[in-house]
């Protein structure tokens, strides 16, 4: 497995990672993510999205981000 800089792929490389995490957010916990996964791709494939992507025989297995402004800050990971 390698670790690459998240700023390195598309949304077309993490788009079925997202969809199978839309899907379980609906399943699991009755809440539609479509709408983040949404922007997560726009700020991946706009090179902006600080973070690093789990690389599997050529597929990412996983991702990692974060976003900080000011004294607030986000961080996602999904493996």
């Amino acid at each position: 497995m390698e670790i690459l800089d998240l700023r390195h792929f598309s949304s077309t490389d993490l788009r079925p990672l997202l969809d199978d995490e839309v899907d379980a957010w609906s399943q699991l916990l009755s809440w539609d993510y479509s709408g983040s996964a949404a922007m997560i791709l726009r700020y991946v494939d706009a090179k902006i999205l600080p973070g690093y992507a789990a690389v599997e025989r050529g597929n990412i297995a996983g991702y990692s981000f974060f976003v900080y402004e000011s004294s607030k800050g986000v961080s996602a990971t999904c493996l």
